[in-house]
């Protein structure tokens, strides 16, 4: 969607029944959302589908290695 009017027109116009929403830590840590900012942000997107139930979820964090690891052994 390139623009707000678009994305409300879509929630308006698509039977949209139920919407699933993610959030782990990399949208507070990496991504730099406060608490306050991803409520926000879940209630603007189920604003857009007045009709749907809204189920929210979290995601399991994501780690890296930069040696394969092999520090944990």
């Amino acid at each position: 969607m390139v623009s707000h009017a678009n994305r409300v027109q879509l929630g308006q116009d698509a039977d949209v029944t139920r919407l699933f929403l993610g959030c782990g830590t990399i949208d507070i840590f990496t991504g730099g959302r406060t608490a306050a900012q991803l409520i926000a942000d879940r209630l603007t997107i189920a604003s857009y589908f007045p009709n749907a139930k809204v189920f929210d979820g979290t995601i399991t964090p994501a780690t890296s290695s930069t040696d394969s690891w092999s520090a944990a052994n």
